[in-house]
């Protein structure tokens, strides 16, 4: 859990395959600072693949694409999941602790959004 002195800076990277598809990977630096200031400790990061599934759903207000994740690093994974790109530029993803709809997606976003660097 993150306190007041503390913070992680987080970065994704994503390359689009074709049309349906997408690989990522995410990387996780810890401060012992609330800024990023300094030189950070690298976490455990994932690499994986994205599937875009059929269709869209409404999610607090934002239009969320339905994917399937694919963890193939550290260690393998497969799942569903909801992504946005906001009219602010800025990347949400779903909260997998949310509840999930019937077809087994999150339900609610993390309450963090990515900016685009």
């Amino acid at each position: 859990m993150l306190g007041t002195t503390e913070a992680y800076l987080e970065t994704y990277t994503f390359v689009k395959q074709n049309d349906t598809t997408l690989t990522y990977s995410y990387a996780s630096n810890g401060f012992t600072n609330n800024t990023c200031a300094g030189t950070g400790t690298a976490q455990p990061g994932e690499q994986g693949t994205l599937l875009l599934d059929a269709g869209t759903k409404t999610v607090q207000g934002e239009t969320a694409d339905k994917v399937t994740f694919q963890i193939t690093q550290p260690t393998p994974v497969t799942g569903k999941q909801i992504i946005a790109v906001t009219a602010a530029n800025a990347l949400r993803l779903g909260n997998n602790q949310s509840a999930k709809d019937a077809q087994g997606y999150p339900t609610a976003f993390r309450s963090t959004a990515y900016q685009k660097q």
